[in-house]
């Protein structure tokens, strides 16, 4: 079975659309391509001691699509969900992500990427 990862810009159907230029963020394990645009100011890593958080301002004045991972080893990364607290998790407001160190790492490195691109 192929995985996909498809965020549309605004007024784009993800589930629809086959432009790839109409994405914000789309993969395709059968096409062997990703395609991401993302405002490198507004990605990073960072390191937050063991039940604490850390702030990242964005101020885009809208909640952006975000990814965040977890550092589990030098070369594996797990995704945090929202408010899945295995390793940490993440909130979003119109002007900031905040990440809640949850892994028992102290302290633990996330890698954050906040998408330019308003979504729909």
């Amino acid at each position: 079975m192929a995985y996909t990862i498809r965020v549309s810009l605004p007024t784009y159907n993800a589930l629809t659309e086959t432009d790839p230029n109409k994405f914000a963020l789309i993969t395709s394990e059968t096409q062997n391509y990703t395609i991401a645009k993302i405002n490198n100011s507004f990605s990073g890593s960072i390191s937050i001691p063991y039940l604490e958080y850390r702030d990242i301002n964005h101020n885009l004045g809208y909640i952006p699509f975000t990814l965040v991972f977890f550092t589990a080893t030098t070369t594996k990364y797990a995704k945090i969900y929202g408010y899945r607290y295995s390793w940490g998790w993440f909130t979003l407001t119109n002007s900031r992500l905040r990440i809640y160190n949850w892994s028992y790492r102290d302290p633990a490195t996330f890698v954050y990427y906040i998408f330019y691109d308003q979504t729909v």
